[in-house]
């Protein structure tokens, strides 16, 4: 009879043995949770290190598979680690104002796997006032941008041409802020300057390759805004005179740009200004642009250049029927 029990037992431990080997009663890993930095995090610096909470029903050893990046809905593209044995992966640098998803799969020995669920956090903006004598992470078009007395400096003469610089990152979603004056001008103080945000580079190498929204004010109190597609204008907002622009040399207009989706909201000098609606370049490189006119030397100062994520969006939003243009009266003077 013991003989019976014992061939019994060790033919239940046998079995037990085959099904956890085969994996048939196998409980899979808990979904991982816990994740640092905590979800929906924002204003981090941009070498954050992930860290993660995950354990297993039965004790097994786990293994890790990191995905992270810019897709709200991470799959094969954004797999940045596999077969991690640690609970904590170091991305390395990331980009400024930039919204992360991020989430982990787990894995036994067992070959049971569980997905954790996606988890995000936005990294901070950043500040360029050009104190440190250069405009760090700027590329410029060509030789008339130079750094001096802590602004950034376009000086031209009589080029006839737009010229940009622009942040070497490109954004979806932020706020941008800059504050630029006309220092020197011969009768062009209505000749544009401002901000080429969400653009694929320069405005005026190859105006027929050129993408972006130009928000451009002049020294003569208006404002405009237009699409710079493929060569082809198109107006957003045509010439509006605005006391919130400055007017004639030295005076200095502070431009605020909330580009949310399709929606920017437009700020001069710190008061809400205007609005439009337009889905045409969800993303991009954010720079300054200014028109070099034929008639005399040109110089103009940009003092800052703020970055940061988008704030609600304030003012009564305008819907702007765009009106479709060539390209020499974007850049001619109101």
């Amino acid at each position: 009879m013991k003989i019976i029990k014992i061939i019994l037992v060790v033919m239940l431990v046998a079995m037990l043995s085959f099904c956890k080997s085969t994996g048939s009663s196998n409980d899979k890993p808990n979904a991982p949770s816990n994740p640092t930095p905590a979800d929906n995090s924002t204003n981090l610096g941009i070498a954050p290190l992930l860290q993660w909470e995950c354990t297993d029903p039965e004790g097994d050893p786990l293994t890790y598979d990191v995905y992270l990046g810019t897709n709200p809905n991470p799959g094969a593209a954004e797999l940045v680690a596999q077969d991690l044995t640690v609970t904590n992966f170091n991305p390395g640098t990331l980009g400024y104002v930039a919204k992360y998803y991020w989430k982990i799969v787990a894995h036994d020995d067992q070959k049971g796997s569980t997905s954790g669920p996606v988890w995000n956090f936005t990294t901070m903006g950043f500040t360029e006032d050009f104190s440190d004598g250069s405009a760090n992470d700027f590329v410029f078009e060509d030789g008339r941008w130079y750094v001096a007395s802590s602004n950034l400096i376009m000086e031209g003469w009589e080029n006839d041409t737009p010229t940009t610089a622009y942040y070497n990152q490109e954004f979806k979603d932020f706020t941008v802020e800059t504050r630029v004056g006309k220092i020197e001008s011969n009768e062009t103080l209505g000749y544009i300057f401002g901000l080429f945000i969400r653009s694929n580079g320069f405005l005026g190498k190859d105006s027929k390759s050129s993408d972006g929204y130009m928000i451009s004010v002049t020294a003569s109190g208006y404002y405009r805004v237009w699409i710079q597609e493929g060569g082809v204008v198109t107006i957003i907002i045509d010439w509006a005179e605005s006391p919130n622009v400055g007017f004639g040399l030295y005076a200095f207009t502070k431009i605020r740009v909330d580009a949310n989706g399709s929606n920017f909201d437009l700020y001069f000098n710190d008061i809400y200004t205007d609005s439009f609606t337009d889905a045409t370049f969800p993303t991009g490189y954010v720079g300054l642009a200014a028109f070099d006119s034929i008639d005399g030397d040109n110089e103009i100062w940009w003092q800052y250049f703020n970055m940061s994520a988008p704030e609600a969006v304030k003012g009564t939003a305008v819907q702007h029927i765009p009106t479709h243009s060539d390209h020499s009266p974007a850049f001619s003077p109101k």
